[in-house]
């Protein structure tokens, strides 16, 4: 009777060590999971910090080249300015005051040859610099 009894404790025992084994199995495969998904989630993310830090470069390298073509722009409109200024006052030397008056448009100052001018809306109005 003795024996049985230890037997039955035995093969108890040996049923909670496999079913602790077991248990164990399992936590070690899920620990094992999460980290091999972590691992994922971390390259994913270095490579989308990458792919930020490269868009915000070119980002920028637009946005210079594009102040660098305003200033451009701007530079060539004050010096299509300074010329349309200077080819006005030699036109006023070999014309009258009349004539200049009637190719002006007489008294309408939104039509006639001499109020032609290079203004328009400057380019950083458009674009904060």
């Amino acid at each position: 009777m003795e024996r049985q009894r230890y037997n039955s404790a035995c093969a108890e025992l040996e049923k909670e060590r496999g079913a602790a084994a077991s248990a164990s199995e399992e936590a070690m495969a899920m620990i094992l999971r999460l980290q091999n998904k972590k691992s994922s989630v971390e390259i994913q993310a270095n490579q989308f910090r990458r792919m930020v830090e490269q868009k915000e470069e070119y980002d920028l390298e637009v946005t210079e080249s594009l102040r660098w073509a305003i200033v451009q722009l701007d530079k060539q409109n004050n010096v299509l300015e300074a010329q349309l200024g200077l080819y006005r006052e030699k036109l006023g030397e070999f014309i009258t005051n009349e004539e200049i008056d009637r190719l002006k448009g007489g008294g309408d100052s939104s039509s006639g040859f001499l109020n032609f001018s290079v203004e328009f809306f400057p380019l950083n109005h458009f674009i904060n610099l």
